[in-house]
């Protein structure tokens, strides 16, 4: 299954990758208690977490890799469990003298097995609501980036 969302950005590439970039840290940090940087996200960065389902209390091992990042043009991220593999794309490209962004995601699940995968009207309205919730997710991503960076142009002017 592929879903694409493509949507025009009132931000520059580059602080919506730092952006993207920061929100990946904080979650690592999150999920593995350490600390790291920008400069640890890079190509072939990879870590394993394991989370148990508060439902069904099934363990499950995900391993995260990362394939390209290269600011701010794309940035490739795959997360992979026993029952499958997703590959996301993100692509940053310059609109309007670089102030804002032509933002596409690419997200590429797989199967291990192949019973697992929706089928028919289940994978149209999984498709559907997928790209739904990752739109809105790509909305409010970019209203927080722009709160962000309001918030560190306000912290410099008081500092000057």
């Amino acid at each position: 299954m592929q879903i694409e969302v493509n949507e025009v950005l009132n931000v520059s590439p580059e602080d919506f990758y730092d952006y993207m970039i920061d929100t990946i840290i904080e979650q690592i940090e999150i999920d593995l208690d350490v600390q790291l940087n920008r400069e640890d996200i890079k190509t072939g960065y990879t870590h394993r977490v394991r989370s148990v389902d508060q439902k069904s209390g099934k363990t499950t091992r995900t391993r995260y890799t990362i394939k390209d990042a290269k600011r701010p043009e794309r940035f490739v991220v795959v997360f992979s469990t026993a029952e499958h593999t997703t590959k996301v794309t993100y692509e940053f490209k310059p609109l309007e003298n670089g102030t804002k962004t032509d933002f596409l995601y690419i997200m590429e699940k797989t199967y291990g097995d192949s019973a697992l995968e929706p089928r028919g009207w289940r994978a149209k309205f999984s498709a559907r609501t997928t790209r739904s919730r990752l739109l809105r997710s790509i909305k409010a991503a970019q209203k927080d980036c722009i709160a962000k960076l309001a918030e560190q142009e306000q912290e410099q002017e008081e500092q000057d």
